[in-house]
């Protein structure tokens, strides 16, 4: 959403490392059975069973789905591979990444918590307001010693074009001080310049109907933006498609608006982030953002599936 840097925060303080995944085919399967708390999932899930109660949280793959499903069984893993593959203007996107936050934290080897001053200022963001646990991750924003804290974390994965999927929900806020956002920012850093794609905010507003979709684009933070005329409250299911001459939102699995504006089209490589910013320095009570899983897939251009 427009706001003087709004998300200008994720560079501060911290490196933007880039996960090489060429001829990478590893699968990590969850060993935990989700807390009856956990809300519905898809039919292309990866669902828990990993051999000797294994607690490993996240996986990275590449190849077609019998190379996956072969390499989950030769590690004694009970799995229905998810979808590795989905159909993509001139190409395919694969697999590349996924969490379902069936461990006890945001594993560091793919996460990074931030540690810095709050969005525009507001606040602070500590690792510490971050949780994962029985099936999801949670953000909590909340005053701490006349303190707003909050948090957020981005993924160690960046890559030029794809697909970026996930389950999200945020409490509503009668204090109006946070927004809940799922978005990809610059591996350089370079905001707003090199883009900003917001797949899932919902702003500042007590209630959270309508929450929306934004590219930011251009060195005077330009911005396309995409309604969606639904609860943010509630689990919904974000999905963004980026390709070299469009970017494309679902919701809940229905086509919600299309951005071909070349101009607004990132060139450069994105990482995936989960916010919960501050847009006031004080709030009321607590608020939490929560992420069922996240996925990530790589397009290949003139790949299929």
């Amino acid at each position: 959403m427009a706001g003087d840097g709004a998300e200008e925060e994720p560079g501060e303080g911290r490196s933007w490392p880039v996960v090489l995944l060429a001829f990478l085919a590893m699968v990590t399967v969850v060993g935990a059975t989700a807390a009856a708390t956990r809300p519905a999932r898809p039919t292309d899930q990866i669902p828990g069973g990993g051999a000797g109660g294994a607690d490993l949280q996240s996986y990275a793959v590449s190849g077609p789905t019998a190379a996956v499903e072969a390499e989950a069984r030769s590690a004694g893993a009970l799995v229905t591979p998810p979808a590795v593959c989905h159909p993509a203007p001139n190409g395919a996107f694969r697999l590349a990444f996924y969490d379902d936050f069936d461990g006890t934290g945001p594993d560091p080897a793919w996460w990074t918590r931030y540690d810095s001053p709050g969005n525009d200022g507001n606040g602070l963001r500590r690792p510490d307001a971050i949780a994962a646990g029985g099936g999801l991750l949670t953000i909590t924003a909340r005053m701490v010693d006349g303190v707003l804290v909050s948090g957020g974390m981005a993924n160690q994965l960046a890559q030029s074009y794809g697909r970026w999927e996930a389950r999200v929900r945020t409490d509503p806020d009668p204090s109006a001080a946070t927004s809940g956002v799922v978005l990809t920012w610059p591996a350089s850093g370079r905001w707003p310049v090199d883009g900003e794609t917001d797949i899932y905010e919902t702003g500042p507003q007590p209630v959270r109907r309508p929450f929306a979709s934004f590219v930011h684009y251009g060195e005077d933070n330009r911005q396309e933006e995409i309604s969606h005329d639904a609860d943010g409250s509630a689990w919904h299911d974000m999905t963004m498609e980026w390709t070299p001459d469009r970017i494309t939102i679902r919701r809940d699995g229905e086509l919600a608006g299309v951005v071909a504006n070349r101009a607004a089209i990132p060139r450069v490589p994105h990482e995936l982030t989960i916010q919960l910013d501050a847009w006031a320095p004080t709030m009321g009570d607590p608020v939490q953002l929560q992420v069922d899983w996240v996925r990530v897939y790589r397009w290949v251009e003139g790949g299929s599936c």
